[in-house]
């Protein structure tokens, strides 16, 4: 039998939201797909006078958890539709229309109205053909509003914005997948900002600010306000998360003090090996027992003050040249105290020559070390983000390979033994906090919302400045929002003209002209957590997003 005779389709909805005061929807989202060998090329929803609005469709679900799914390259499956009050639809069951590839044809099923509500449909459980279906269009000037009324009614129950800045335009390392490879860069003139710019900074928007994030390409510690900065923000706003990335080359005594007294919520270190070699190489102008030394004195004083925090997760970037250690470098980040490892791929830029590096040349090495390092953090109790499987035929033999072990480490780890404070045994986090800490960095949203499968939802929860003083949505998008030239604030350009214009372009499966080279996209960065215990998907289920 055709896919077009016995079509079958298995549906989620995640939001089914309505007006304030009315019984009509104004918000449905979830994901949709068919079974392999058909394809869903289109969908709509119908309203309550008998003809569809087109839903938005498909959008990138790394999210979500089903062999259905897995098994669609890129798992593009997630749709969501807006709607007017002019469009009503107040009906407790939602009847929708796809059109499948296979036949050119159109079928129509039914769903209850509910959050969580999921289906498998087929002839005889509900899918029936239809004829096409007449599609209403709202205009962009009746969505536009809709989705920002939406995004301030979300900060009114919760303040969910991520602040990200640079208090420095310099790093004191030569990393090879960095632009401060370059020296025109590294050499240019030195930008920082002071405890008052960044209050100036802050204060506007910070009823919306949950998290601030005080580094995006360079390193903090750097910054001769550093310490003055997190002091002040901590008390200024107890409850704003303090968060930062570092090569921990800097991270002397002293500042693991004010890390620890200011209850900085999560530290993530940049470390691309379990040798000296590997990350000397890598990270150059590094040095391999100094950062071992230093995040482990960041660990005994967090001991000693007896708190939870700041959580540890670590950064590795994957080279052809150091993916070999990656597996070996779980069991190494556990002993220093990681809770989350981020393993990405390294991300091209024209500031540096790095292409023979890229394991996308090696998909065969890179699945096979990908399968031993998700299996080491099973083994280990850690949980990491990891870009997908790459598409290839065959397998690996990693004969060649260097053979690496951890005795380095743990001569350092001799070293710096302090009986009376490494027993002291820390409550592993929960479930939900360990997932909380690790994903604020580039994963998934926490939350379930309509934003989370547009195309890209940080125009709705995160800005960023860019050189002390520029505002983007993220550190890859290629258009600025604004300036902060003493004239506008934070929070006027994030409620703005160019931010609105943006976030209604996310409602396109293909996103804004300014997020065509997104490295999220392109899976060189990871957007998936695979939890502690989590196994790699069957082989077959390799894809990459298109």
């Amino acid at each position: 039998m055709s896919a077009a005779t016995h079509p079958t389709i298995h549906v989620h909805l995640d939001v089914v939201d309505r007006h304030v005061g009315s019984t009509a929807l104004n918000c449905v989202t979830g994901w949709i797909a068919a079974e392999p060998g058909d394809e869903i090329m289109a969908l709509g929803l119908r309203l309550d006078d008998g003809s569809y609005v087109r839903c938005h469709y498909p959008f990138h679900r790394g999210d979500v958890q089903d062999p259905v799914v897995d098994a669609r390259a890129g798992a593009r499956v997630g749709f969501s539709v807006l709607l007017p009050v002019r469009l009503v639809l107040t009906s407790r069951q939602l009847t929708f229309a796809a059109a499948l590839a296979a036949g050119d044809s159109w079928h129509a099923f039914a769903l209850e109205a509910r959050r969580g509500a999921s289906a498998t449909v087929g002839p005889g459980t509900g899918l029936r053909p239809t004829e096409a279906p007449f599609f209403t269009e709202p205009a962009p000037d009746e969505i536009g509003p809709l989705l920002e009324a939406r995004l301030l009614d979300s900060f009114a129950r919760e303040r969910h914005l991520t602040l990200r800045l640079d208090l420095i335009n310099k790093c004191n390392l030569r990393c090879v997948m960095c632009h401060y490879s370059n020296e025109s860069i590294a050499k240019r003139p030195a930008q920082r900002i002071e405890p008052g710019q960044f209050a100036a900074y802050f204060d506007p928007i910070a009823p919306l600010t949950r998290d601030v994030v005080l580094s995006c390409g360079d390193e903090p510690l750097m910054s001769p306000h550093f310490e003055t900065i997190i002091r002040e923000l901590a008390a200024r706003d107890p409850e704003v998360r303090i968060i930062f990335c570092t090569n921990a080359m800097l991270l002397s005594e002293k500042l693991a003090a004010a890390i620890v007294e200011t209850k900085v919520h999560l530290v993530m270190f940049s470390f691309d090996g379990v040798t000296s070699g590997t990350l000397h190489r890598i990270r150059v102008g590094s040095d391999f027992r100094r950062i071992v030394r230093n995040i482990v004195g960041l660990k005994r004083a967090r001991a000693r003050a007896g708190q939870a925090g700041p959580r540890f997760v670590f950064n590795y970037v994957m080279l052809e040249s150091n993916i070999h250690e990656a597996p070996l470098f779980v069991r190494l980040a556990r002993e220093l105290g990681g809770e989350a490892i981020d393993f990405r791929h390294v991300v091209p830029m024209d500031t540096y020559d790095i292409a023979h590096e890229m394991l996308e040349k090696r998909p065969a090495k890179y699945n096979y070390y990908r399968e031993q390092i998700i299996a080491a953090a099973a083994e280990c109790g850690l949980d990491i983000y990891i870009p997908p499987a790459l598409p290839v035929a065959g397998g690996y033999d990693p004969a060649a390979d260097p053979v690496v072990g951890l005795e380095e480490f743990h001569e350092v780890l001799r070293g710096q033994i302090d009986d009376n404070v490494d027993a002291v045994s820390l409550p592993r986090p929960s479930e939900a906090t360990r997932r909380d800490a690790a994903s604020t960095f580039e994963a998934v949203p926490e939350r379930v919302s309509e934003t989370a499968h547009c195309f890209c939802d940080r125009p709705f929860r995160e800005v960023m400045i860019r050189e002390q003083r520029d505002v983007y949505p993220c550190a890859w998008h290629e258009v600025k929002m604004g300036t902060l030239d003493g004239t506008t604030t934070l929070e006027e350009i994030f409620l703005g003209e160019n931010f609105r214009k943006l976030r209604l372009a996310m409602l396109d499966p293909l996103g804004a002209p300014g997020c065509r080279h997104c490295p999220i996209k392109a899976n060189q960065l990871p957007t998936h957590l695979l939890p502690s215990g989590s196994r790699p998907p069957p082989a077959e289920h390799a894809g990459a997003v298109a």
